[in-house]
């Protein structure tokens, strides 16, 4: 199997890295990391975007009343 340089630093960092092996989505962790148990994140958002996302809807169903029009 041949890595990209992009996945070769993803691994070097400790972070998963996932392939496909004769069609089967597959991934690839280093031994330590997975030997220590950590957890896996393969989400698209960063604990920074999640608080934001998670401040933003606290908000909304709060009824904190921004999202409805000025008209009296």
């Amino acid at each position: 199997m041949t890595l990209t340089a992009e996945q070769e630093r993803a691994i070097h960092r400790g972070q998963a890295v996932q392939v496909s092996v004769s069609g089967a989505a597959c991934v690839l962790l280093r031994k330590d990391v997975y030997e220590r148990g950590e957890a896996v994140d393969f989400s698209p958002w960063t604990p920074e975007e999640m608080n934001l996302l998670s401040a933003e809807t606290a908000d909304l169903l709060a009824g904190d009343g921004l999202d409805e029009s000025d008209e009296s």
